[in-house]
């Protein structure tokens, strides 16, 4: 086969027959990345995902090709998995393709990581019968799929972005910006902390901001340790400048980790957290400009808390 996910031999398992809506069919089962596929011969030619629960991966740890081929047979006979199909990438930047994994009726769908075996959630606009899920051939699923993505009201695009985004990036997943951005946050937390002298950045020092919804007010940031009393104040005014929330509908996406479950809902956190190294002399003298700078701006109240320290001498140094 073409498709990225069956480039391994090694991935491929066993051949069966086993009924499957009242005839009997021949399936190649396949291995790739914790899930499990069945690869359906004859007409349509067709790729279903298993839902497991832990069965099939518990079985294939310990070896029992019989039992996963009896767990296999007793699965197909119950309809329980779903109809996959490869398609490409429909961002037109970029390149690659997705396994796209579709349910009948109300149900959600998948996009799955060939590469990871990750899975995000996505609701389709358009609902689709159980006879429909296993006639269609690939030419539907592909007329669907460009379908999903021009329709502004799908979560095609956000569940896509989500699956593709890196670690940090989903870490900030959810959040909305009643005022300011991520961006000045970032920044300002980060050069306070490498000018303020009383803050230690020998190992390191990692700032998170409170999140809260909609309509509470935020507190000021927490750190790994104690902060000095005026990088505190610079951080309490930074975020009252630069208020975040988390969402009702946006502080989650439905995740299927590993091992693949169409029925797991996995809740990830959104948060702004900071991390800051040991800086150099450099980058302390420059912090020092550029936060009395964004000071002298934005938080004059502050001026005299981040004035150059005067240097007493003693009388009979003169």
């Amino acid at each position: 086969m073409s498709d990225p996910l069956f480039s391994d031999p090694r991935a491929r398992l066993f051949s069966l027959e086993a009924p499957f809506r009242g005839a009997t069919r021949r399936f190649e089962i396949w291995k790739s990345s914790g899930i499990f596929y069945a690869l359906c011969s004859g007409a349509p030619r067709f790729l279903a995902v298993f839902d497991d629960d832990g069965s099939l991966h518990a079985a294939a740890a310990s070896g029992a090709t019989s039992q996963i081929e009896m767990q296999v047979r007793t699965w197909l006979a119950q309809e329980r998995l779903a109809r996959c199909v490869s398609l490409p990438d429909p961002r037109p930047e970029k390149n690659g393709f997705f396994c796209v994994v579709w349910r009948a009726e109300r149900h959600f769908a998948f996009l799955v990581d060939g590469s990871s075996g990750e899975g995000v959630a996505f609701e389709p606009r358009i609902s689709l019968d159980a006879e429909g899920l296993w006639s269609e051939r690939d030419a539907f699923w592909t007329k669907r799929w460009n379908k999903e993505w021009r329709d502004s009201n799908s979560d095609l695009r956000l569940s896509l972005d989500y699956l593709t985004a890196c670690a940090r990036e989903r870490e900030q997943w959810g959040i909305f910006w009643g005022k300011g951005g991520w961006d000045e946050v970032a920044r300002v937390a980060r050069l306070g902390a490498v000018a303020d002298v009383d803050c230690d950045l020998s190992s390191l020092l990692v700032l998170t901001a409170s999140l809260f919804y909609l309509g509470q007010r935020a507190q000021e940031m927490k750190s790994n340790r104690l902060l000095s009393s005026r990088l505190k104040r610079l951080l309490k005014i930074l975020l009252e400048r630069n208020r975040a929330y988390i969402t009702e509908t946006g502080r989650h996406r439905l995740i299927a980790p590993i091992p693949f479950r169409l029925a797991t809902r996995s809740t990830g956190t959104s948060r702004l957290q900071l991390e800051i190294a040991d800086p150099s002399a450099h980058e302390q003298l420059e912090a020092r400009f550029l936060v009395r700078e964004w000071i002298e701006h934005n938080a004059p109240a502050l001026r005299r808390d981040w004035m150059p320290r005067s240097v007493h001498l003693p009388k009979d140094a003169h």
